[in-house]
């Protein structure tokens, strides 16, 4: 019994075999049927799917020695470099002359109002999401009361900032390193990730309904929009799951809509060129690429089910671009960024857990494309940042 239960935990802090369970949840999520909006899967998207799934499967040997928990110290910076972090969020609150969860809960704003000042705020968060990683490491290896209050401290400017997409990938990979260090997962602590996801996924929906200002006031607007069966609104769910199920079927729904109605018959050199930059590189750097390319990307949203819901997985832009071959390239360069972190960052680093944990919870989320084009890349190339600084002796 014991091996299954160091099996079970293995298979939860390797990023090969998280993309599986990924996906796998999302496919088991969208049958539940809660819309009628969406369309079933079809075979060959299934197909691909199981393609994956058997790859990663096989990757997930290479990298088996990697998933080593190794205690850390503590960093005598710590506090310095969190009260520069708070600066710059202090500064974004007061260009913006508020702060948006309070202002949301108020009902003065919604979610889409605070963007943050450009470039800055999106470097701001992603390192310190990588921060907060970084000492919750330090927390598990030291047991220290003083990191656990900076390690929420870190924490709590993605909820001030209504940032749901970061606050799930800290809790992921947190959960993530946890389940490293303990090396095994039993039934009972099996049974707790269940509820504690359930408590999450609670939240999520609660959060957004704080985003709109309709679904403030209307408990049944996001059953309206997207599109819910009589058979769920009559059921004892309660209401606040729809926002879960809807965003987690959404991405596949959306793919499956793509697949049906666009036709990708030939790609050449530029197209190549508009894949490099839309699909593998992160939002800021792209968009600021883009303009000075000849390219022919356009907008995506006829090929959205739900223009409410946007949320696409990370083969949506590749297939809009090349097809089938989109959804291939796009496979293979996430496979090789987890092989090149294996390779350039030491097991040894002080920071390769933290890498990893991101990297296990981008992987498991990979059915968002955000994830990979927004904060997770981005988080990924700070941390070979970070290793290469400690080679040559500069520590954080």
């Amino acid at each position: 019994m014991r091996n299954i239960y160091l099996l079970l935990a293995r298979s939860f802090s390797n990023p090969f075999l998280l993309y599986v369970w990924g996906f796998l949840l999302s496919i088991l999520v969208y049958s539940l049927r809660w819309t009628k909006a969406y369309d079933n899967l079809s075979l060959s998207l299934l197909i691909f799917f199981i393609i994956t799934f058997f790859i990663s499967f096989l990757c997930s040997f290479l990298v088996k020695s990697k998933n080593v928990f190794t205690k850390i110290p503590c960093s005598s910076k710590n506090g310095p470099i969190l009260f520069v972090f708070y600066i710059g969020i202090i500064l974004e609150f007061i260009f913006f002359g508020y702060i948006p969860l309070i202002s949301a809960i108020s009902g003065a704003i919604t979610y889409g109002d605070f963007t943050g000042i450009k470039g800055f705020h999106f470097v701001l968060y992603s390192s310190l999401f990588v921060y907060s990683i970084y000492l919750f490491h330090q927390f598990i290896s030291q047991k220290s009361f003083k990191l656990f209050l900076l390690f929420m401290l870190s924490v709590l400017p993605h909820l001030l900032v209504i940032n749901r997409g970061g606050l799930m990938l800290i809790v992921s990979s947190c959960l993530v390193i946890i389940i490293m260090k303990k090396g095994y997962i039993k039934f009972k602590m099996f049974l707790k990730l269940i509820i504690f996801s359930l408590v999450l996924l609670s939240l999520f929906g609660i959060m957004g309904n704080l985003r709109s200002k309709y679904s403030r006031s209307d408990d049944n607007y996001i059953l309206d929009v997207g599109g819910a069966t009589p058979e769920f609104r009559n059921s004892i769910i309660p209401k606040v799951y729809f926002w879960s199920y809807i965003y987690i079927a959404s991405p596949l729904g959306n793919l499956q809509y793509i697949i049906d109605y666009r036709d990708v018959s030939d790609f050449g050199v530029v197209d190549l060129i508009d894949f490099g930059v839309n699909a593998t590189m992160p939002n800021f750097v792209s968009k600021r690429i883009s303009p000075y390319l000849k390219t022919k990307f356009h907008s995506t949203d006829n090929y959205l089910v739900i223009k409410a819901f946007n949320v696409a997985t990370m083969y949506f832009i590749p297939y809009y671009i090349l097809g089938w071959w989109g959804l291939i390239l796009m496979y293979l360069f996430v496979i090789s960024v987890v092989i090149s972190y294996v390779i350039f960052v030491k097991d040894s680093s002080r920071y390769f857990i933290t890498g990893w944990s991101i990297i296990c919870s981008i992987m498991l989320f990979s059915m968002f494309s955000n994830m990979w084009s927004s904060m997770g890349l981005t988080s990924v190339i700070i941390v070979f940042v970070l290793s290469f600084f400690e080679r040559v002796r500069i520590k954080f």
